[in-house]
Formats: C-alpha cells, structure tokens, sequence
C-alpha cells in the first residue's frame, strides 16, 4: 500500500514521520508544495485548487490513499481531493484533531491555533461542535508562524515573541486542550506546551491522523 502525503512546506513532515513511526510497512510518497508556500493567506478556491493539484500528481504516482497533512488544504479542499480520489480513502488533519481532543476528554474548552485560512474556514468549530456539542472553542490565527519556522526559526527571538503575543489572545478563556491546527506547529511544541503548562494537553494533530489510519495500509 502506498500513501501519499502532502503539504504547502516542510510541517507535513510532521505527518510523515508519524506515519512512517506508526505504519513502518507502508509505502510513503510525500510532496511538499515549497513552490507555493504558504497556503494559509490564501483565498479558498486557490487552496482548494493548490490541494487537487497536489492530490492528482499523488494519485497519478499510484499512491492509493491521500493524507491531507495541511489544515488549510484540509478544510478547504478535502471535498475536491474526495471526489478527485473517487473509492480511494482519503484523510485531513482536522477531523483528526478534533478526534483526537473528542478522545482525550475534558471539563473545559479547547483552544485551536491556525493560519488565517483555517480559522476563516471555521472547520474546526464545525467538527468539534459536531463531536462536542456545547464545549467552548476559541481559534487564534496565527499567520507569522508557518513562515518562520518554514525559515528554521524554532528558537529565533521573533517566534518567541510571536508565540507569546497570540497566546495572549486566549487570556481570560478557560481550556484544557490546544489543538496544533497547523502541521508546521509541532515543530516548536515544547515551547508551546511550557507556555501554556502541564495542565493544557497540547495535540499534535500528524500524531492524531497516524492513528486514524489502518495498521493494514
């Protein structure tokens, strides 16, 4: 079984490298769309264009299952690649996080940080209001961080001081769950998660989707 992977950069390398930990007998393809990074400031139908785009040249390499390992993509062009991929499965991150903070439980809201795209799109606050119903979801958008980190500032004072400033977006909201809504993100969740603290479950979501997919791929 092969599986294809894509994103708009290096963050669904996240993804792979959870993918190749959890399913270390599968075929794995990836494409990163450095060309036409960042996705996340970009208008739906382009992303939604962007993601069929990748999604085809996946398919046409014979990969046999798609992993949308971008929230932006996900949330904007899931439906295209699915119709694109006619019988053959295809996964997003964003249901994925959702799953995963549906799973983990809580008592009090879950807290997202994205780009702009995916917080325009508002597809976490359906998937969560659909397996949540009634629990508090605030979304950050979070447009400076993607492009830092596709530049390799994980420990440059700018992210630091940018982390800081959209984390304090969320004062005054009561959560126990941060979902990472962007595939870029986990590569500075330790920072992230001292931040916040030990009693903020932050969920990595190229984790969440390894585990979605069948051991049998």
């Amino acid at each position: 079984m092969t599986i294809g992977v894509f994103d708009s950069g290096v963050g669904g390398l996240t993804v792979l490298a959870a993918l190749r930990e959890a399913l270390p007998s599968a075929d794995l393809l990836y494409l990163g769309d450095t060309a036409r990074v960042p996705y996340g400031s970009r208008s739906e139908d382009t992303v939604a264009r962007y993601a069929t785009d990748c999604a085809r040249w996946l398919l046409d390499s014979g990969c046999e299952q798609v992993v949308i390992a971008c929230n932006t993509a996900s949330a904007y062009g899931a439906d295209r690649v699915r119709q694109l991929a006619g019988n053959r499965p295809v996964f997003g991150v964003v249901r994925a996080g959702a799953v995963a903070a549906q799973r983990l439980g809580g008592k009090q809201g879950i807290a997202v940080l994205a780009t702009r795209g995916t917080v325009a799109s508002r597809a976490y606050e359906y998937v969560l209001s659909d397996r949540l119903p009634g629990t508090p979801v605030r979304q950050v958008a979070c447009p400076l961080l993607a492009p830092m980190i596709e530049e390799g500032w994980y420990d440059h004072p700018a992210i630091e001081a940018a982390i800081d400033t959209y984390l304090s977006e969320l004062d005054g909201f009561t959560y126990d769950r941060l979902i990472l809504g962007c595939t870029h993100y986990p590569l500075i969740r330790e920072r992230l998660q001292r931040t916040v603290g030990e009693g903020v479950t932050v969920i990595d979501s190229s984790q969440a989707i390894a585990e979605m997919i069948p051991e049998d791929s």
